[in-house]
Formats: structure tokens, sequence, C-alpha cells
């Protein structure tokens, strides 16, 4: 599994997630900016610690950020290359887990939102879909919300 998470593709595929996602508000962090500017570089550095067992997470940023009732919030952020693992790994683990995990399990999954399934059938909610749902292997058809 570890090979998995390791292909230069998986990486690569992590660290533009996680520049997508932190330039979503138009404004980069400064530890995105810096890995982004010798990403290839750092990419097959992490590759190496991470197949030769010298990848350590490191230590968590603290921001704190004013909310609008005047009270302060506190992160603590995960540095980019962390960020970059964590999506890598998750790439990797989401599809073999996902279809073990019950129909109302819906925390932190791909697709599933609060409110599926809250009259008792998972296809009660959500839009209009026509992918199979992954356990009864059936499409939606003709106007069938489904969560998947």
């Amino acid at each position: 599994m570890l090979e998995r998470v390791c292909r230069p593709s998986a990486l690569a595929d992590s660290w533009k997630r996680v520049l997508a996602n932190d330039a979503a508000d138009d404004v980069l962090s400064p530890g995105v900016r810096r890995f982004a500017r010798d990403a290839d570089t750092l990419l097959d550095e992490l590759r190496g610690r991470l197949l030769d067992g010298g990848y350590l997470p490191a230590r968590l940023v603290r921001v704190s950020i004013l909310k609008e009732d005047g009270a302060e919030r506190v992160l603590h952020i995960p540095p980019v290359v962390d960020r970059i693992v964590e999506r890598a790994v998750l790439s990797v683990l989401t599809p073999l887990l996902d279809p073990l995990l019950g129909p109302s399990s819906f925390a932190y999954r791909p697709r599933k939102w609060r409110g599926c399934g809250t009259r008792g059938s998972p296809t009660s909610c959500g839009p209009t879909s026509t992918t199979a749902s992954p356990t009864s292997g059936s499409t939606g058809s003709g106007g069938s919300s489904a969560c998947w």
C-alpha cells in the first residue's frame, strides 16, 4: 500500500489538490508558495523519505483568526508536506474502505452529506444521480435522488 501512496503521480496529484485548496481564496499561504517554487524536487525528496522510513510529520502551525463577534478562533494547521502525505494516503484508502462503511455513515466521505437517508433510505435526498450505487450496483433513473 505504501508503494501506491508513494507513486510520483499520487504525490503530484495530492500536491495539486493541496495547492488548489490553498488557492481557493486567491491567496497562497507562505508555506504553499515556498513549496511551489521547487515542488518537483521536494516531491521526489518526500517520496524518498516515505519509502526509506525517514518521514516524520512536523508540528502543527497555530493560526488565530478573529470571528465576526470579536472572539478568537484558533486553528492548528499541518504543514504543506504533511497535507500532501495525508491527501495521498486518503486517495489510496478511500476506495478500499468506503465500500465497507454503512449507508448511514456520512462524515468525511466523498459524495455523501448529512441528511442523506434521513427518511430511512439512502436515496431520499441529494441531486438526481445517474451514477452507480456502491451498495446496490443500480443506477439512478428518471428523477430519483442518490447520495452516491
